[in-house]
C-alpha cells in the first residue's frame, strides 16, 4: 500500500479496503481476458544495457556468467510489477457495480472523468499506457483505439468516500427514524476532521474527496421523501438504452453475479413502471412483452424499433412466448448495468 494514499481510504477497516482493491483488479482482468485490448509493452528480447558475449569467450573466467542471471532478475521484477495499476475508464462502471455501487451515477463518474484527465503526470507508467501530456491512455492491439485511464490511487480515494457515504445510509435504513439534524451535525464534524488531516496531501485529492463527499446530504433527505423523483430520474433515459452487450462483455458475466438486496430493489421499480395502477404485488406475477415495451416508449415519447425489442426479450426471455418475468428483467438490468 503506497504512503500517498488518500486518508480517507486509510481510515477504512481492511476488509473494505481489500474489496475497493480487489474490485478494481478484477474488472480490469475481466476485461483483458475477455477482448484481449491491453498488452504488455514489455520485450525480452535485450536484457541488459549490453552485448551477450559468444559461450567460447565467457570459458575459463573468473567470474560466473552474469547476462543469464540479470535476464531473471529482470522478467522476476517485471512479474512483480505486472500487476496493473491502471484501469480504463470503460471497466469503472464494472467495478462500481462490483462493490454494489450504482454504476451509472453521473456525479461518480464526472469524479472518474476528472480523474483521468485532468490531475498530473506524476503517476508511474503501467505496461502498455503513452503518455499524451497530462493523460494516460491505453492503446490496443490494432493500435487504433486509445482510452483514458484511472489511477489505483483515485480508484481508492473516490471509492473510499462512496463507502464511507453509503455505510452512513445503510445505518440510516437499519436505525428507522433518525434526528436528520443531528445527523448533519455530525457530518460536519466529521469534514472538519477529514479535512483537517488531509492538508498535508496534494490538492488533487481535494476536488475528489469534496465532490464525492458533497453527495451525502442530499441523498439522505431525498431518498426517502421523493422516491418516484429518484426512480423517474434514473429509469426514463434508460428505455432506449442498448442492453447488447459491448467488446469484451458478456451476459453470463453479470448474469452469474449474486444480485444484492439494493439491485433488487431499483429493478422492481422499474418493472412497475411498466405496470402502471396495478397492484405490486399482481405486477410482480405480470410478464413483461413487446406491448409493454411500446406503451412505455410511447408515453416517453421515444421511437423503438419492433426488431430491437425483440432482439432484447430474445436475449433474456426463457419463455417460448419471449417475455420476461421479474427474475429475468433483474438479469438484464444488471447486465445491462442499468442496477
Amino acid at each position: 500500500m503506497s504512503n500517498d494514499d488518500d486518508v480517507g481510504f486509510l481510515s477504512l477497516a481492511h476488509n473494505l479496503r481489500s474489496r475497493i482493491d480487489n474490485a478494481f483488479h478484477t474488472a480490469l482482468t475481466s476485461d483483458q481476458r475477455g477482448s484481449g485490448t491491453f498488452t504488455v509493452g514489455l520485450t525480452h528480447d535485450t536484457p541488459g544495457g549490453f552485448l551477450l558475449d559468444d559461450d567460447d569467450s565467457m570459458a575459463g573466467g573468473f567470474l560466473p556468467p552474469s547476462p543469464p542471471a540479470a535476464v531473471r532478475g529482470s522478467r522476476n521484477e517485471c512479474e512483480g510489477d505486472e500487476r496493473p495499476s491502471y484501469i480504463p475508464l470503460s471497466r469503472i462502471p464494472h467495478a462500481l457495480q462490483l462493490l454494489d455501487l450504482p454504476p451509472d451515477d453521473e456525479d461518480v463518474l464526472a469524479v472518474f472523468r476528472n480523474a483521468a484527465t485532468g490531475w498530473g503526470d506524476d503517476h508511474i507508467s503501467a505496461p502498455g499506457s503513452t503518455r499524451r501530456g497530462r493523460n494516460t491512455v491505453a492503446t490496443s492491439e490494432e493500435g487504433d483505439e486509445t482510452e483514458e485511464r484511472v489511477s489505483l490511487r483515485d480508484w481508492r480515494a473516490v471509492c473510499a468516500a462512496l463507502m464511507d457515504d453509503s455505510r452512513g445510509e445503510e445505518g440510516v435504513e437499519e436505525g428507522g427514524d433518525v434526528d436528520i439534524e443531528e445527523d448533519d451535525d455530525a457530518g460536519d464534524i466529521d469534514q472538519n476532521s477529514s479535512s483537517g488531516l488531509g492538508e498535508s496531501s496534494s490538492d488533487e485529492y481535494h476536488d475528489t474527496s469534496a465532490v464525492a463527499k458533497s453527495r451525502k446530504r442530499p441523498r439522505k433527505s431525498t431518498s426517502a421523501s421523493t422516491p418516484d423523483h429518484k426512480v423517474t430520474r434514473k429509469t426514463r433515459p434508460r428505455k432506449t438504452q442498448s442492453v447488447t452487450p459491448r467488446r469484451g462483455d458478456s451476459v453470463s458475466e453479470s448474469a452469474a453475479m449474486e444480485i444484492t438486496p439494493r439491485q433488487r430493489r431499483e429493478c422492481l421499480q422499474a418493472f412497475l413502471l411498466f405496470f402502471p395502477g396495478v397492484p405490486e404485488d399482481v405486477a410482480k406475477l405480470r410478464r413483461l412483452g413487446v406491448r409493454e415495451l411500446s406503451a412505455a416508449a410511447t408515453v416517453l415519447n421515444e421511437k423503438i424499433k419492433m426488431e430491437e425489442m425483440i432482439e432484447m426479450l430474445d436475449a433474456f426471455s426463457t419463455s417460448p412466448d419471449k417475455t420476461m418475468g421479474l427474475s429475468e428483467f433483474e438479469k438484464m438490468m444488471v447486465a445491462a448495468r442499468l442496477a
